[in-house]
């Protein structure tokens, strides 16, 4: 289907009439520019990132590692069975306020079931120079970066609307784009969201309230951008649910990102110095006068003034003369000028267009790599520890919205540019967890392995559907381990290090196809203020779930070891407090608090042997199929509940004060069950 307002040629000639009557997001014109069977569509994305693979790693064993996993990732998650990609044109405005045109990449997952709904995605792209490298242009000339449209084809995969902005002054749009920079670049994301939601009411396809906007590089900081403005201007009927992913964007533009290019001569991507000052001139017009042609040749030398004026301002995307060391283009004193001046017109734009420090309400997951050379890895971290101190001690739990994961894995992932695949397949399966668009039952892999449900992260294990069958998993490092499942059929990674891997079990077919799975490192949150792990009055340990606004299924606990030592379901609904109840010994210990949707770790010091036992002890075990629970002392069995490992209840009733019962598993899956004995007490049962 094509619907076509205005052509793009014809918007261009009656731009100022029809600007004026326009509004904000509403739409010039979207073109259907190419289709992708679900066969092309896993071919041609295979083939997006499979030419970037090599630049990640000289090592053929890693290569070929990565490859596998890219296999496996694509036959897990390219669930649409077809896409469409659009070109779309559409109404915003420019730094002064007034009518521009903007364009971007739209990707339309298929499927034939009108009760879907799709949410809302946005990807922000990384760096380009030339307007012509735009993603809107991609399919006319297959300049736009492979690797990041692989990101945004696997978010439309996953059953989201997807967008893809050329950003400000890119692509089909008018003006000059201003790299790094807020105000247009987030109103014209904005913009985009708005016309995409228009598009799609056009195309009869109906999109849930839940937007999710991510984005590598200059893109994670136009998603920070984003997300603040919409929170400022005060958009939130507009967009009442955002799920954010911002990678390795330069948020604070003035002390972070300045100090760490200004103090590197050798700065590897130096074209991003005259990109940000020459956005800095377009929008403030302060650092030379606009009126004179050659007031750039007070900073830049010949020939580097004359090659500026001929490839930044008109966006050639020629960049290849900027000299390395970069210092070399600058006349002699300029840079002791910036730098001795804290009040110059570059320093101040910097400062203005900073996007870490605001009140973040929303879900957000902020990805980075230590081995980054372009962009400072701190940045992130004073980002993240910037907007977690706005939020007080009394909304505890609500500092896990703000989430920070470091993904260099010892040096696995050497560069800015590779780092940008983890980071975006981390994120990904956050949006999974949250997805509230599913249109089909989970797929359980080919290995024959399931990764957890909500609330259940693969950081904790993988459930195998084959009893006692070894697993083996691979590392992108080159380590090979094997893992046996517990009596439970869980195979426990709580220890392994964070990262991405392969696995396989061998089915009873005999197959032993490779699936993968990401584990991500636990995130904990700072306690100085407030800890929710307290004793009572009688020096038991519990744990204050008052201030947890989320329903608790169960408590885990895990020692040093990562061995899972206590599962405590919360079979009363309780809201106020947990028991801490068991034997432990003195040791460091992790609690994962289970909710629907999230597992949120705490840092548990039991700093001597603690008995939280109840005086009422009891013995259960298994016959069969048949459950004995005996008392051990003069308490008898008044109650019993039966929890499944995910916390759900399986048995409720009542006894009459008994010293033993029993009562029949056979109609239960094989596994692990909690045993809750008179509401205090909990017993674990195997049943085979």
């Amino acid at each position: 289907m094509k619907f076509t307002i205005y052509t793009f040629l014809a918007a261009c000639l009656l731009m100022t009439t029809q600007l004026k009557a326009a509004n904000r997001g509403d739409i010039v014109s979207y073109e259907l520019v190419q289709t992708w069977n679900n066969e092309q569509a896993a071919e041609e994305t295979y083939n997006l990132f499979a030419g970037s693979i090599s630049g990640i790693s000289n090592d053929p064993a890693l290569v070929a590692e990565i490859q596998n996993f890219l296999r496996s990732y694509i036959a897990r998650n390219l669930e649409a069975r077809s896409l469409k990609f659009y070109k779309l044109v559409y109404h915003t405005i420019d730094f002064d306020d007034q009518p521009a045109i903007a364009s971007g990449l739209v990707i339309v997952p298929q499927r034939p079931s009108s009760i879907c709904k799709y949410g809302l995605g946005v990807y922000n792209h990384g760096t380009l120079v030339a307007k012509a490298e735009a993603p809107s242009l991609y399919f006319d000339n297959r300049r736009y970066r492979g690797n990041e449209l692989f990101y945004a084809v696997i978010m439309a995969a996953m059953e989201h609307f997807t967008l893809v902005p050329d950003y400000y002054g890119m692509g089909l749009g008018t003006g000059f784009h201003h790299h790094n920079m807020d105000k247009t670049n987030s109103n014209s994301v904005i913009d985009m969201m708005r016309a995409g939601r228009k598009m799609a009411a056009a195309l009869d396809i109906e999109l849930t309230q839940r937007t999710v906007i991510t984005g590598y590089s200059e893109g994670g900081t136009v998603t920070l951008a984003t997300a603040k403005r919409i929170f400022e201007e005060r958009l939130t009927n507009e967009f009442p649910q955002l799920l954010l992913g911002p990678a390795s964007g330069a948020y604070q533009l003035d002390v972070e990102a300045y100090n760490f290019i200004f103090n590197n001569p050798f700065y590897p991507t130096r074209n991003y110095i005259l990109l940000q000052a020459s956005a800095c001139q377009d929008m403030y017009k302060e650092i030379y006068d606009p009126a004179d042609p050659f007031g750039i040749d007070f900073y830049l030398k010949s020939p580097y003034n004359d090659l500026y004026r001929a490839n930044v301002p008109t966006q050639t995307g020629d960049v290849g003369w900027v000299p390395l060391p970069w210092t070399d283009m600058f006349n002699d004193g300029i840079l002791d000028l910036v730098n001795s001046d804290p009040n110059h017109p570059l320093r101040t734009c910097l400062k203005r267009n900073n996007t870490f420090d605001w009140r973040n309400p929303y879900e957000t997951f902020f990805y980075y790599c230590n081995t980054d050379e372009q962009v400072p890895p701190s940045g992130a971290v004073v980002t993240h520890q910037t907007q977690q101190s706005y939020i007080p001690a009394w909304r505890f739990w609500e500092r896990f919205r703000l989430r920070i994961t470091e993904l260099s894995f010892g040096g696995v992932i050497p560069d800015h540019a590779s780092c940008s695949f983890p980071s975006m397949l981390f994120f990904n399966e956050e949006m999974r967890a949250r997805k509230r668009n599913v249109c089909r039952p989970g797929r359980i892999g080919e290995a024959g392995l399931q990764l957890g449900t909500p609330g259940d992260p693969v950081v904790v294990s993988l459930q195998t559907s084959f009893g006692d069958t070894p697993v083996e998993i691979k590392g992108l490092d080159g380590r090979q381990m094997t893992f046996y499942p517990e009596s439970t059929g869980e195979v426990n990674v709580f220890n392994l290090e964070p990262g991405m891997y392969l696995y396989r079990s061998k089915l009873p077919n005999g197959r032993t196809d490779w699936d993968y799975f990401l584990k991500s490192p636990l995130n904990f949150v700072n306690t100085d203020d407030y800890n929710p792990i307290q004793k009572d009055a009688k020096g038991q340990s519990f744990l204050d779930i008052s201030l947890l606004e989320e329903p608790v299924r169960r408590l885990e606990v895990y020692n040093q070891q990562g061995v899972r030592v206590r599962v405590l379901p919360n079979a009363d609904r309780k809201t106020d407090r947990m028991q801490l109840s068991g034997k432990f010994n003195a040791g460091d210990y992790v609690i994962l608090v289970v909710t629907d949707e999230n597992a949120y770790p705490l840092r548990w010091e039991n700093k001597e042997p603690l008995d939280n036992t109840s005086a009422a002890p009891f013995l259960a075990y298994m016959d069969q199929t048949t459950a004995h629970i005996r008392s051990l002392s003069d308490a008898g069995i008044s109650a019993i509940e039966v929890f499944d490992i995910q916390g759900r209840q399986m048995m409720k009733r009542v006894e009459n004060n008994l010293a033993q019962t029993s009562f029949s598993m056979q109609t239960y899956p094989a596994g692990m069950y909690i045993v809750l004995i008179n509401g205090e007490t909990s017993v674990k049962l195997v049943r085979p």
